[in-house]
């Protein structure tokens, strides 16, 4: 709650423009056009790669231009209640530039690894009145407040090996592998999330508690339907691991057309 409260508090000290320098032409920054309404970006990342620790709340910002002759008036629905919201200035004539802070909770969300959501600013624009707007961070455990003494006794997750080539495939054709791992660590591992780079890939841990010294594993079907030529396919794993909290599986192969 308290770097909620002081992520708002900088937010309302900032200038209410957008971040466009004066070299950049509204034309060229805002090149979303949802109607009369222009973006710079409909989506938010929170740093993509970094993401958001567990249990932080962290803000960031879409910059927004008003292109229409009048105030822009406007509404969010379909909020998430782990989302929070605010325009600045909250007052947005015509042909003027704003900006939408967006703050995201990850306590309340209450997951791991990679996210989508959405919601929708409702406004006064005849032309496109509804904009959705696409909030996606990654989702991490914050381990910095562990002690030496829990670092050493940490869960370790230990793959067999994080690749798999599963040669040529008709395309059509399915193929399952599955990722063994062990603890190798003194405390209990937890799977907190796995996730695909594409709908053609499903992973599905076999347990997601495993005890220091037991194994596990990552049961992984790839559906080669629609797809043709070399593949490479990542199934992200999220994990209590405080050295590896993420790990990164890879398949690889051919898929040719069926005959």
């Amino acid at each position: 709650m308290k770097k909620l409260l002081t992520a708002i508090i900088v937010l309302l000290t900032l200038s209410a423009t957008a971040q466009r320098g004066s070299d950049i032409s509204i034309d060229r920054y805002y090149h979303i056009r949802r109607g009369n309404v222009w973006f710079h970006a409909t989506r938010l990342m929170y740093g993509y790669q970094d993401g958001i620790k567990y249990p932080q709340a962290e803000t960031d910002t879409i910059y927004f231009y008003n292109n229409m002759d009048k105030p822009l008036e406007y509404s969010f629905t379909r909020m998430p209640d782990f989302l929070s919201v605010q325009v600045l200035p909250s007052q947005i004539p015509a042909k003027s530039e704003g900006k939408i802070a967006v703050t995201y909770d990850t306590k309340i969300k209450g997951t791991y690894g990679p996210t989508f959501d959405y919601f929708f600013m409702k406004t006064n624009d005849s032309e496109r009145a509804k904009k959705r707007l696409i909030v996606s961070p990654k989702i991490k455990q914050d381990f910095s407040g562990l002690s030496d003494e829990e670092m050493a006794n940490a869960p370790e997750i230990a793959f067999e090996a994080e690749k798999y080539d599963f040669g040529t495939l008709e395309e059509g054709e399915k193929i399952t592998h599955s990722f063994s791992f062990t603890n190798k660590g003194e405390r209990d591992l937890i799977i907190r999330a796995t996730d695909a780079s594409c709908g053609c890939t499903s992973p599905e841990p076999e347990k997601k508690l495993i005890a220091p010294g037991e194994s596990g594993s990552i049961k992984v079907i790839f559906n080669s339907r629609g797809k043709k030529g070399k593949q490479h396919q990542r199934v992200t794993v999220i994990a209590n691991d405080p050295d590896h909290p993420v790990t990164t599986l890879h398949l690889n192969g051919t898929v040719k057309k069926k005959d």
